[in-house]
């Protein structure tokens, strides 16, 4: 019976992580454990003691070039405490803490490999240019997946885990919703959905974009919406590509991303890769958004961000926005003052009125206590 409650016990604390994430702390997991081993004297991993987490963070940062590294080694150390059942976590102790810190001031926490946004219109050429008459299966898969990334500011994993039962359609094809039984910042992992409105020009129209794919997957028998396809057809003969009823590798989407896209924007495949990636979409579809001026709180649930600094970090405003702030602030003085107490006539301000008159109250305050006087 115990055995039983420990299993399930661990089986609990491996739910509380993404899968996805689980994955990523996989790597450095296994650099902390043969670190341990590699000493004159080893030390031990499970579990581990403050001051092993401490060294093993200090020797981490003398080699590191972005902060992030060390931020994944001390998740993925809490991470593998946690699901063997051990109730002290020492990454947090105040050594692992003070060094972490130290090394973020040195290396900063600005992510390096910070991807540029897509702009809508340079969508709209890729999908046009490749989805004209009728689209290999290939060509249709890779614009589909980047037009759903931009207008629903979705994650790859997400869209590629897209079923048809997830899938709804509004009346007369007005929007599609996609249904998401679980997302990456969800915590309670109830899931959520994303509503994206139809367009009337056919080639970037998400509705008909996300039936044609359905067509074209439904033969399969797989129920998925991305599937991959076989890669040494597309150019011997890309219109007889088919979907191979396997979910599309994020390889594959990126690299083909970066061969029929890069050209259009006048870079190669590999200068494409440096600039963007599969979180341009999400971050060019969050800019759009902000600089339309749409709310935070409004795209920022379209996009199912969980925090407000998580959300501002893809959010790339557009130089007259960024200008409009200082614009705002240092207004030119000559422009006649627009306040209600401003006489046009002489060019002065009017004098403060008595507490008898008819002036309005502010916070409790008699009226014209806080009028503006030359």
């Amino acid at each position: 019976m115990e055995v039983h409650l420990a299993n399930v016990l661990r089986q609990s604390a491996v739910e509380q992580v993404a899968s996805s994430s689980a994955l990523q702390y996989e790597h450095a997991w296994r650099s902390f454990v043969q670190w341990c081993g590699s000493l004159q004297v080893p030390r031990s991993f499970l579990p581990a003691s403050e001051v092993t987490v401490a060294l093993y963070l200090a020797n981490l940062a003398e080699q590191a070039t972005s902060f992030s590294v060390i931020k994944s080694a001390s998740a993925a150390i809490a991470y593998h405490q946690k699901i063997n059942l051990y109730d002290h976590n020492p990454t947090i102790s105040p050594l692992a803490t003070f060094v972490r810190a130290a090394f973020a001031r040195r290396l900063g926490t600005a992510p390096k490999n910070r991807k540029a946004p897509f702009l809508w219109a340079d969508v709209v050429r890729f999908a046009t240019a490749y989805l004209s008459g009728t689209p290999a299966y290939c060509h249709l898969v890779v614009v589909t997946c980047c037009v759903l990334s931009f207008g629903g500011m979705c994650r790859f994993g997400e869209l590629v885990a897209t079923r048809p039962v997830d899938l709804s359609f509004a009346p007369n094809d007005g929007s599609v919703t996609i249904e998401f039984p679980k997302r990456k910042n969800d915590q309670y992992r109830h899931g959520s959905r994303v509503t994206i409105v139809a367009s009337t020009t056919e080639a970037i129209c998400p509705v008909r974009l996300v039936r044609r794919l359905l067509r074209a997957s439904l033969p399969t028998g797989v129920p998925l919406l991305f599937q991959g396809f076989e890669g040494r057809l597309v150019r011997r003969a890309a219109s007889d590509t088919r979907p191979l009823g396997v979910m599309l590798k994020f390889s594959q989407y990126r690299r083909y991303l970066s061969i029929w896209f890069g050209p259009l924007l006048g870079l190669s495949p590999e200068e494409f890769l440096v600039k963007y990636g599969s979180h341009s979409g999400r971050i060019g579809g969050a800019s759009a958004a902000a600089n339309a001026g749409v709310p935070m709180e409004r795209w920022g649930q379209h996009g199912s961000w969980r925090s407000v600094s998580a959300q501002r970090s893809y959010m790339e405003l557009s130089e007259e926005n960024i200008l409009s702030v200082s614009r705002a602030i240092m207004a030119d003085p000559s422009v006649p003052d627009s306040r209600d107490d401003y006489d046009p006539s002489s060019g002065a301000l009017m004098q403060p009125m008595g507490e008898d008159a008819d002036d309005p109250m502010v916070e409790g305050t008699p009226g014209g206590l806080f009028r503006w006087s030359d």
